[in-house]
């Protein structure tokens, strides 16, 4: 059993840095604030995860398991530890959804906000120490349990706002996208919380095991939904003003052959190197050197750069 955790963990933590690592080039890419933000709310959201979760557990599985009933103070250390971290990620995931509607976070309910969980932070202090050690923590339970109401009515509060005052936005695509990313965050964590189970865990529960698979599973549909959203809108918003473009002079001006012009359009369209190769019959070998020189002479690394830095070199031209 304790081989198969060690495994399981493993791969929800190689899976955290996959996710952060895609969001990273994201933003990267598009330089967007609220994208930015969502940068950071991931990191914050995994380090949370990975010190309430995954790190106690491992280190019991280290230690013996009639440890645990004696050690149970352990789990509320390692929440006393993450408290700055839950009210940094509650905060980040509010000001990524109001920064999706064009919103900003007053000044007032910012303080007010951090104020409330300095609080509920020392309050937790004030109930651990004299009660180190001991297996009964009714109080710790009690202030945890309203940390994690107030966290749910926090982010379902705002994912309700956002969803509701987007009518304001005149983009109908834009709508659609930001309350899809609202239904994607409301139902992933209306599940969480339903399955979750409370701290101290039980380890004899199966479902206990659930708890950090949710807590990484939740933003795995948004960070997916983002990337295919954004590099639908460049290539549309690219293709919508591609008839007042002098693609001659661009071409001229960088160098791009014959050859290279044609897959250049067809890049822009999203084709793959497959794609390409089916429509002008040359070998998949003939198309990557191609790929790679138009990379080359427009200094990018990939087709999301391509299209972003295609978009700034054409309107420098008409300029």
């Amino acid at each position: 059993m304790g081989s198969f955790l060690l495994f399981y963990y493993a791969l929800l933590i190689l899976g955290a840095i996959g996710v952060i690592f895609l969001s990273f080039h994201l933003q990267r890419n598009y330089r967007i604030k609220y994208l930015t933000i969502y940068f950071y709310y991931l990191i914050a959201t995994y380090v949370y995860w990975f010190l309430v979760f995954i790190l106690p557990d491992l280190l019991l599985l280290i230690l013996k398991d009639n440890l645990l009933d004696r050690t149970s103070t352990i789990y509320w250390l390692f929440i006393l530890f993450s408290y700055p971290v839950i009210m940094i990620v509650v905060y980040l995931f509010a000001s990524f959804f109001l920064n999706l509607s064009l919103e900003n976070i007053p000044r007032r309910v910012v303080i007010a906000f951090f104020t409330l969980y300095v609080l509920l932070g020392l309050w937790m202090i004030y109930a651990l120490v004299p009660s180190t050690g001991d297996t009964d923590h009714q109080r710790l339970t009690l202030i945890y349990s309203i940390m994690r109401i107030l966290s749910a009515l926090i982010r379902f509060g705002v994912i309700a706002f956002v969803f509701v005052i987007v009518h304001r936005l005149k983009s109908k695509n834009e709508i659609r996208f930001i309350r899809t990313i609202c239904i994607m965050y409301f139902t992933a964590f209306a599940v969480y919380y339903i399955f979750r189970r409370e701290i101290p865990f039980t380890r004899t529960d199966l479902v206990f095991y659930l708890n950090p698979f949710l807590y990484f599973l939740i933003n795995i549909p948004p960070i997916l939904y983002l990337r295919g959203y954004f590099r639908k809108r460049f290539r549309e918003s690219f293709i919508g003003q591609a008839e007042n473009i002098n693609f001659r002079r661009f071409f001229e001006k960088y160098g791009l052959s014959p050859r290279e012009q044609e897959i250049f359009f067809l890049l822009l369209d999203g084709k793959s190197n497959k794609d390409i190769e089916d429509a002008l019959f040359i070998s998949i070998r003939t198309v990557k050197n191609h790929v790679y020189s138009i990379f080359k002479k427009l200094n990018v690394n990939n087709r999301t750069q391509l299209l972003i830095q295609a978009m700034k070199l054409f309107k420098k031209l008409s300029e």
